[in-house]
């Protein structure tokens, strides 16, 4: 296993401790699941797309969207899911909903894969149609930037873990 492989499935078992460290606060519960979920699912899927060598960029892009649905729409989804069930976990998470500081690094960070794998794309394609001769940004640039990216959000999970208690200690004696 190379690093880069260490640094791009280190991420699941960062965000299982965290689960664990925040399991009763609501609202870290509700975004860690989703977010571990969607995290999961880039993971299992792994295998098949780094076969796809040209639209491997792609596949990056569209999971870093992804990423970014249980950031945007984690409130939207609790609320629905509490019509839907009547389970009140989802109605209190809906409620007490919070956009965290983490998750502006998140966002942040996830924006910048999304722009390095589509620069990345749009050159692997340039290349294979022979429009340039030397693949730069591949080669040089997106593993490293990767990595970082990869490290990056790790400790923002963590952080994330750390602060959950005074963050939530906060919000309730707002209400």
């Amino acid at each position: 296993m190379d690093i880069y492989t260490f640094f791009t499935y280190m991420q699941l078992p960062i965000m299982l401790f965290a689960l664990i460290k925040t399991w009763r606060y609501e609202c870290a519960r509700w975004f860690l699941i989703t977010f571990a979920f969607v995290e999961l699912i880039d993971e299992l899927m792994v295998p098949v797309v780094m076969t796809w060598h040209t639209h491997f960029y792609i596949w990056c892009v569209a999971m870093n969207f992804v990423f970014l649905l249980p950031i945007i729409y984690r409130k939207s989804l609790a609320g629905w899911l509490y019509q839907m069930t009547g389970i009140e976990f989802f109605n209190n998470v809906y409620e007490k909903h919070y956009f965290s500081l983490q998750e502006g690094a998140f966002f942040f960070l996830i924006t910048i894969s999304i722009i390095i794998n589509g620069i990345t794309y749009i050159e692997v394609l340039l290349y294979v149609q022979d429009v340039i001769n030397t693949l730069y940004i591949k080669l040089y640039v997106r593993d490293f930037v990767s990595a970082t990216l990869h490290i990056l959000m790790s400790l923002a999970l963590l952080t994330y873990a750390a602060k959950t208690p005074m963050r939530e200690r906060n919000l309730s004696y707002e209400n």
